[in-house]
């Protein structure tokens, strides 16, 4: 049998490393994986930090998203997180939560135009009704803001004015957040 060849007991196997060796004669090496993957010539000090800032931006516009529907969520603090960590990257990271927010705070919208016309809070409805899609720049705002979402698309404001204040108001909130973190607004 092969491990009486290799001088081990019936029954007894080898390691992963111990396989590796006796496949390619020699132990693993980074050069050689960064080789196969194609960043040959790459350091990997270079390769690895835009590999974290994608993650750390799908991340972000992950918690964004979930942030803005009617789930709970930390995009703030995920925000800073990312500024923290990539601080010349800001542009991309501002634009990433505003847009993932927006775009959670529309499905909101789109589920309230499934909802049939019966009675919603009328407190958030009789505001909208008076005030239209503007009042949509306040759908940052915690539970109000998701309130303000599904009540929009139940009334079926337009989809364009709902989706220009919405956008107007998240890309003002984490622009704050931003000029917060970077010490530029007064806290």
């Amino acid at each position: 049998s092969r491990a009486q060849d290799e001088g081990r007991p019936p029954g007894k196997s080898r390691s992963a490393m111990e396989n590796f060796v006796a496949f390619r004669g020699r132990k693993p090496t980074l050069d050689a994986l960064m080789r196969h993957s194609g960043m040959q010539g790459t350091p990997l000090k270079q390769t690895v930090p835009a590999v974290g800032l994608t993650a750390s931006l799908a991340s972000l516009a992950a918690s964004a998203f979930i942030s803005a529907t009617l789930f709970p969520g930390a995009s703030e603090a995920v925000l800073t997180a990312v500024l923290a960590n990539f601080r010349e990257a800001w542009p991309a990271a501002l634009l990433t939560a505003a847009a993932a927010n927006t775009l959670g705070a529309m499905t909101t919208y789109a589920v309230g135009r499934l909802i049939p016309q019966k009675k919603l809070p009328q407190k958030a409805l009789t505001r909208l009704q008076h005030y239209g899609s503007p009042l949509l720049i306040l759908s940052w705002l915690p539970v109000v803001g998701d309130a303000l979402s599904l009540a929009a698309g139940w009334l079926k404001l337009n989809v364009w004015a709902a989706l220009f204040w919405t956008a107007l108001g998240k890309f003002l909130r984490y622009g704050v957040i931003t000029l917060i973190f970077f010490g530029v607004w007064p806290q």
